[in-house]
């Protein structure tokens, strides 16, 4: 299973696939390009909470 989250509401968007078009399914942004993790992210998961902070930034 692959995770993305959306840097815009910070909602965390679940596929079967890392390839292809991704829309957040909460804001219908196009989070495509947002880096792509592997299995299922907790609230508590360190490298979630650091990744969304840098997305901020940008």
């Amino acid at each position: 299973m692959f995770t993305k989250i959306c840097p815009h509401c910070h909602s965390k968007s679940y596929s079967s696939s890392e390839n292809g078009p991704w829309v957040c399914p909460q804001c219908n942004a196009d989070i495509t390009e947002v880096p792509v993790f592997v299995g299922i992210i907790s609230d508590e998961h360190p490298i979630a909470e650091r990744k969304v902070n840098e997305q901020d930034t940008d």
